[in-house]
């Protein structure tokens, strides 16, 4: 069952903007997407390292918080 939207904010943000993946794109840019898949997997249990929107993100989601009868 769909989650219902109306009259609820929703934000959607990349997940290149919520991590830095500038590291994996690179590889991907420059070896092609078998060093990429292999970058990956060799890296599949490690937290990615946070990206420009992750500290903004992390604090919008204490807006359900601030406004619990709404539940934004």
């Amino acid at each position: 069952m769909a989650f219902p939207i109306q009259k609820k904010l929703v934000i959607a943000v990349s997940s290149s903007a919520l991590f830095d993946l500038s590291e994996s794109n690179e590889i991907y840019e420059q070896q092609g997407v078998k060093a990429y898949e292999q970058h990956q997997n060799d890296r599949i249990s490690e937290v990615l390292p946070t990206g420009v929107a992750f500290p903004f993100i992390k604090r919008f989601l204490n807006i359900n918080e601030c406004f619990k009868e709404e539940e934004p």
